[in-house]
């Protein structure tokens, strides 16, 4: 993991040549909201190789985190990180249309400002074959978002969906009770969103052990 990255540290790796063991391309607490700088990374040798690319705190913006989704190459990536970024809807309509959704398996957008629309966005995206990570904590999600994530058929493959730190209300707690297109769920986490006790008891009945923070 690199830390505390400058735009043009960035942007120097992008031109180094990926070793043949390489796995994961992570950055943390570092400042990458540079179009350029993003875009070279993406499209570099070394991501091109890895399976795994996080960019946690990075400072990585709505205006310019398409520039990193529209050139990531299509077919090698399993997960993306980018978690305590400040990406939306601008984010979430570039990733609904990226061509190398397929083997993704794993997106974390926790702490990020998704919004209930780019939640919907992501929901509807045709691209998902195999995700089965999906971790929205904190992402000011109400019951339009909630409610769009348990009602898509695209999101079937999910084991892990991560809601925690949103108040998405009874709303979005009988979206999640009545949903039959979460079939493969093993962990639900609903910690602190602010469920009164007959929600939670009723997600505890729908979801036994798998529910997490009822």
């Amino acid at each position: 993991m690199i830390t505390h990255a400058t735009r043009s540290d960035a942007a120097s790796l992008a031109t180094l040549a990926p070793p043949p063991s390489l796995v994961e391309v992570s950055f943390a607490r570092s400042a990458l909201d540079d179009r350029e700088a993003l875009a070279a990374l993406a499209s570099s040798p070394l991501v091109g190789r890895a399976r795994v690319l996080a960019l946690r705190a990075c400072d990585v913006s709505d205006r310019t985190a398409d520039a990193l989704v529209r050139n990531l190459p299509d077919g090698a990536l399993e997960e993306l990180d980018l978690a305590g970024n400040f990406v939306k809807q601008r984010f979430a309509e570039a990733l609904a249309q990226a061509p190398w959704l397929g083997p993704l398996r794993a997106l974390r957008l926790d702490e990020c400002f998704l919004g209930d629309e780019g939640a919907r966005t992501l929901a509807r995206a045709t691209g998902w074959r195999r995700l089965t990570e999906l971790r929205l904590a904190s992402c000011n999600l109400g019951a339009l978002g909630v409610s769009s994530i348990a009602s898509s058929n695209a999101m079937r493959t999910l084991t892990h969906l991560g809601l925690s730190w949103n108040r998405f209300g009874d709303e979005g707690a009988r979206a999640l009770i009545a949903t039959r297109r979460l079939p493969s769920l093993v962990e639900l986490d609903v910690r602190a969103c602010g469920l009164d006790d007959d929600d939670l008891a009723a997600l505890r009945r729908r979801y036994g052990a798998r529910l997490v923070g009822g």
